[in-house]
């Protein structure tokens, strides 16, 4: 199953390529902003808040090694695999969250 991704943004993430966008998970009842990245074998994601205090992350680059790090307490958050990876496909202009 996939949702598409709606009111796709590009974001400043430094050499990075990376988007914002929302998308209506199962569990929720309203749309909840993701961070998409591209790098070598694709794409992912992440929720745009931090799972711990809810920091907005948006704007922060992966590192060499797919982590994006939380600039409140250094939470490392791994984009590529982990409980909040979210898997990402893209077709034509669209991204799409694989469920």
């Amino acid at each position: 199953m996939q949702v598409i991704v709606k009111d796709l943004q590009t974001v400043d993430c430094q050499s990075t390529a990376c988007w914002s966008g929302l998308v209506t998970l199962p569990e929720a009842r309203h749309p909840v902003k993701i961070l998409i990245f591209q790098h070598a074998d694709g794409f992912n994601a992440i929720r745009a808040r931090c799972p711990h205090q809810s920091v907005d992350l948006t704007g922060e680059a992966p590192d060499e090694n797919g982590f994006v790090t939380c600039p409140l307490h250094n939470l490392q958050i791994n984009l590529l695999s982990g409980p909040y990876s979210l898997q990402i496909e893209q077709q034509d202009d669209e991204f799409y969250l694989v469920l």
